[in-house]
This record gives C-alpha cells, sequence and structure tokens, in this order.
C-alpha cells in the first residue's frame, strides 16, 4: 500500500506539460482529493491502513506538486513597460 501512495505522489509532482500528462495529473489529484474509503486502494482507505494523517499528506502532495490547479497561485504579472518617449528635435 505504501507502494501506491508513493506512486501516486511522485506520479503527480512530474507529470504535466503535455496533454497525456495533464490528463493523469488531474486523475490522480482527484484521487488524493477523494473522501472514498469504500475502496481498498483509496487515497483514504490507504492512509488508514498506514496510519498516516490523510489531511497532511494531501497537503504536501499538493505543495510538492505546485498546488491543486484550483488552488495553485498565478504568477505576478510582469510589470509595465516604460513609456516611449518620442524626442522631436528643434
Amino acid at each position: 500500500m505504501l507502494a501506491v501512495l508513493c506512486d501516486a505522489a511522485y506520479a503527480y509532482s512530474t507529470e504535466g506539460g503535455k496533454r497525456r500528462g495533464l490528463r493523469m495529473r488531474r486523475e490522480i489529484e482527484q484521487w488524493f482529493e477523494s473522501g472514498n474509503t469504500a475502496y481498498v486502494f483509496s487515497f483514504e482507505s490507504i492512509c488508514d491502513a498506514l496510519s498516516l494523517d490523510a489531511s497532511y499528506i494531501r497537503r504536501r502532495v499538493f505543495r510538492s506538486g505546485a498546488g491543486s490547479p484550483r488552488t495553485r497561485r498565478r504568477p505576478p504579472p510582469p510589470p509595465p513597460e516604460p513609456p516611449v518617449s518620442s524626442a522631436a528635435g528643434p
């Protein structure tokens, strides 16, 4: 079970950029965000079996993978360019 959790965390932090990677990253994110405990390999079930705090693991994984796309901060906009002065000579 630990291997499943580690693999998901690694894949989440390294996937992205390509269309297939973005889709996989969204699926992994949904797996981490799910509160389902009915499935033996759900994130919450694995954390319970390993006596891990699911909320803590979730926060750490999202932080290492630059955050959830819904909560990720956008970089600040670039500073405005200085106005171009047109020097009209005498």
